[in-house]
């Protein structure tokens, strides 16, 4: 549910009608909007891409220690900006977006520094994949031609994002366990089976080919890490 509701709030960011002729402070405001927005579809391309934000559809989230931490020092420093703008110096529409934003950085640094899910729940990982993927299969926001190359980028990643899971995951619960185990599976079908639906039309080119391999290859990685969950 929190995953959804900071989707929605992101969302309202990128549709929040912006002043035509701003104010400095509203274009400050404006270009930290951009700035956060380009830095989390960066940090969480998956929840991002799902959202229409698609620069870095080419990315898979990084679960690292060094990327968590840098997350955490990221998010306090954004909350520090954010509360230099004076609210009475903002629009209306500024105002709500500044409290959207509030609370998103506020429930991702609860997130990562506090709860720290990443320790204890492997649908997060599963998630991470199976998403970006479908998302690219899914919603026609680019070429096919484009979206295949950046499903390419992204199972390049899939060494790293399993790595991650196993250095970060400690004792999860059994019923996370059991969800995470059958999210990979289904992520390990998808590239079986649904990729070559989705791009039926590019079959016999060399980028299928590519993009066959890329999905041969993170396959078996990927049932590996679900058995050993």
């Amino acid at each position: 549910m929190r995953s959804r509701l900071v989707s929605l709030a992101i969302l309202a960011l990128c549709l929040a009608p912006t002043a035509a002729a701003p104010a400095p402070q509203s274009a400050a405001f404006a270009q930290f909007v951009d700035r956060y927005l380009d830095g989390f579809a960066q940090r969480h391309p998956s929840i991002a891409g799902g959202n229409g934000l698609h620069q870095h559809d080419d990315l898979l989230d990084d679960f690292s220690a060094a990327a968590i931490k840098a997350e955490i020092v990221t998010l306090k420093r954004q909350r520090r900006e954010l509360n230099a703008f004076d609210p009475a110096r903002l629009s209306p529409d500024e105002r709500v977006d500044r409290r959207i934003l509030d609370g998103i950085i506020d429930g991702w640094l609860l997130e990562q520094e506090t709860l720290q899910n990443w320790r204890r729940n492997p649908m997060l990982y599963a998630s991470a994949l199976s998403d970006g993927v479908s998302n690219l299969m899914t919603m026609e926001n680019a070429p096919a031609p484009v979206r295949m190359r950046r499903i390419i980028a992204k199972l390049a990643s899939v060494p790293q994002l399993l790595q991650a899971a196993r250095t970060n995951l400690k004792n999860p619960p059994k019923l996370f366990t059991e969800r995470g185990i059958g999210f990979m599976r289904g992520a390990a079908e998808m590239l079986d089976h649904d990729i070559p639906l989705a791009f039926a039309a590019q079959k016999g080119t060399p980028l299928m080919d590519s993009l066959t391999r890329a999905a041969a290859t993170a396959r078996p990685l990927i049932t590996a890490y679900a058995d050993w969950l």
